[in-house]
This record gives C-alpha cells, sequence and structure tokens, in this order.
C-alpha cells in the first residue's frame, strides 16, 4: 500500500512553455534523449499522428501521461519494464513539472516543455510472456511458497497506519477462501471487498488482486478460471486512477518485469527467492501485498488434485 512516491507535484507552479504541435524536436532546443525499450502496445501511438498528453502525476523516477483515453508511464533507465511503460535515457521532467502541464507524443517523438525523447532502432519493444507451468513436482511449489512467506516475514515492516489491518487480513482470508472453494461468483465478490481498500497509488487490497492475477494468468497452472471474477471492470470508480489501469493490465495477463520474472521462475520450478526479493522491493509495501496475492494463488494451486 503505498501512500505516494516522493516528488509528488500538486502545488500551482508556473506554467511551462510549450512547443507548437507541429514543432520539430531539434528545434525544441535540447538535444533529445533516448527511449531506451517500450511497452509494443505503445508503439502505434509513439509513430503515429502527434498527439497532445497532459501530465497525470509526477514521481522522482517517473511521470503518468494521459493520452485520450491512453494512460502510460515515462520512467528514468534504472526502472523496471512495465505495462504501457517507456524508460527514457534521461528524465524530461523537473521538480517545475506537475500535472496538468501538456506534452506531445507522436511520428516517433515525445515531449514535454522543451525536453523531448526519440525512438530510435536501438529501442527495444517489450511484451511480457508467461511461460506454462512446467510438471515439476508439488514439492518444487511448495518450496517457493515456503520462500515467499520467509522473505515476507523478515522483510521491514511498512510504516503506515493499520487501520486497514484487520479489514485486508479477513478480506484476504476471504479471497483465499473463495479461490479454495472454486467458486467464481464468491470470488468476483471477494475482490470487489478488497478493491481500494488500503492508502496510495495502489492500495493493498489492488496489490493483493495483482498477485493474485498473476498466479491465474500463469498458463497450465489451473487457476485460469479465476481470472474473470478476479477482474474488475469497473475499478476507476472504485480505487485510484494508477490502480485501476495496474488491475486492467493484469486481468490481460500483463505485469511488470519484476511479476513476470517472477511467475517465469514459478512456472519453470527454479528458485524464486531472487525474483520475490525483487517483487518484495516495489514500493513502501506493494511488492509485499502483491506477494501475498501470490501466496493465495499459489497455496490454491498445490490443493488442486493430480491430472
Amino acid at each position: 500500500m503505498d501512500r505516494g512516491a516522493q516528488g509528488f507535484r500538486d502545488e500551482p507552479l508556473e506554467q511551462q512553455s510549450l512547443p507548437a504541435p507541429d514543432e520539430e524536436p531539434s528545434a525544441l532546443g535540447n538535444e533529445c534523449a533516448e527511449i531506451l525499450s517500450l511497452d509494443a502496445e505503445l508503439e502505434a501511438k509513439i509513430t503515429g499522428p502527434k498527439t497532445q498528453t497532459y501530465v497525470h502525476s509526477v514521481f522522482d523516477k517517473t511521470v503518468n501521461l494521459q493520452c485520450g483515453d491512453l494512460f502510460f508511464t515515462l520512467a528514468i533507465a534504472q526502472v523496471d519494464d512495465a505495462p504501457h511503460t517507456a524508460r527514457l535515457s534521461q528524465p524530461l521532467w523537473t521538480p517545475a513539472t506537475k500535472p496538468g502541464d501538456t506534452g506531445c507524443v507522436g511520428q516517433g517523438v515525445i515531449s514535454l516543455g522543451s525536453a523531448c525523447a526519440r525512438l530510435t532502432p536501438s529501442c527495444l519493444r517489450w511484451n511480457p510472456h508467461l511461460a506454462p507451468m512446467s510438471t515439476q513436482g508439488k514439492a518444487r511449489l511448495a518450496h517457493a511458497v515456503e520462500v515467499i512467506e520467509n522473505l515476507r516475514a523478515h522483510a521491514p515492516s511498512p510504516a503506515h497506519n493499520d487501520v486497514y489491518a484487520q479489514d485486508l487480513r479477513e478480506r484476504y482470508e476471504n479471497l483465499e477462501a473463495c479461490l479454495a472453494l472454486n467458486d467464481s461468483a464468491k470470488l468476483h465478490s471477494a475482490a470487489l471487498r478488497l478493491v481500494g481498500l488500503g492508502y496510495g497509488l495502489t492500495p493493498s487490497g489492488d496489490d493483493i488482486i495483482t498477485g493474485a492475477l498473476l498466479v491465474s494468468s500463469i498458463p497450465r497452472a489451473g487457476l485460469h478460471w479465476a481470472v474473470e471474477p478476479l477482474t474488475i471492470s469497473d475499478a476507476e470508480l472504485r480505487t485510484t486512477k494508477v490502480a485501476a489501469v495496474m488491475l486492467m493490465h493484469a486481468a490481460r495477463g500483463r505485469f511488470s518485469n519484476a511479476l513476470v520474472e517472477l511467475a517465469v521462475a514459478i512456472a519453470a520450478g527454479a528458485d524464486v527467492r531472487a525474483c520475490a526479493s525483487r517483487v518484495l522491493a516495489i514500493g513502501s509495501s506493494s511488492g509485499s501485498d502483491m506477494l501475498l496475492g501470490v501466496l493465495a494463488g499459489l497455496k490454491t494451486v498445490l490443493a488442486l488434485p493430480k491430472d
């Protein structure tokens, strides 16, 4: 449950000067940064006609943009690849960038104020792929559960108000029970009770659902039936914009690279410690909450009868 990343700007600041919509990047006054990698789904928007974008939210390492119905993220190079995200060689935003500022995307260029980033032939196109579950014995899966539980148990406790703790525990246990019952209607009701519960840009309840969706989306894991009831079609009415977009992508089997690598390790029966540790490092507590959802899914898979 992230309270929000450091660097969010919501105080009124002086409006930045903007380039004309048809102004070439070379005329913007600064050398263009490079788009190092991007979600392959974004390429059509970046290479298409120029379109105005609006800053939704600003952080130290990322900025979220709204372009019509499209919500996407620009990130510094050190940030993981993720759905609808472009990683840049240098940030286009500054401490003065604020929600509501405008920019432009199209013809291979993303611009904010006087800064821009260009799509080059060396840009990596990222597309998350979940490998199918291997036929390894359940002992390997049980070991993965043990490793993840141990990592969570020894992780520093997040410094947030625990006013939601009791509700989260009860609603999480309900989600676990509904997964075990293989009951779609009850599972959907359990997910609705979790969505939006907690603090920050991605409340804990949403992170838990995302983790459960990760395991449910692994091919041949035996939980694909759970994807639909875990999908919250009206999430934007129930939680934050950022969390609603995360849940929308998760329902389509699209997750951040750290989660994808964890799912691949789980499916292959490999040691999950390093991958789970990367997930645990996400946000102040989002990673821990996501792993809680992963555990609910894995325990359900372990309880399934053998084919």
